[in-house]
């Protein structure tokens, strides 16, 4: 999923937030800086949204057939923090 978001990967100029993504009890960080995109394959203890979310829903977003708010609207993935920067993941990562 990491190679994928990072081709997809759309900045916002002024953009800033932390995602914490538990896909499968893997854990993944995303850290957006305007044009600076950094993912790890690691756990981090602070971040402004955290999801939760199967593989399976992380390959229907990635493959461009559902969004992360649709995901998350549809029940399909659990969020905590900030709403606002959650629906943001939409923009900066543009699978559709």
């Amino acid at each position: 999923h990491i190679d994928r978001l990072k081709e997809h990967f759309s900045p916002i100029p002024g953009f800033k937030a932390t995602y914490k993504l538990t896909i499968d009890n893997k854990n993944v960080a995303i850290m957006v800086s305007g044009g600076d995109l950094d993912i790890k394959k690691e756990n981090i203890s602070k971040a402004d949204v955290e999801l939760n979310l199967a593989d399976e829903v992380m390959n229907e977003i990635t493959a461009g057939r559902m969004t992360f708010q649709r995901a998350f609207m549809g029940g399909s993935m659990t969020m905590k923090g900030d709403f606002a920067q959650m629906r943001s993941l939409d923009e900066i990562f543009t699978f559709m």
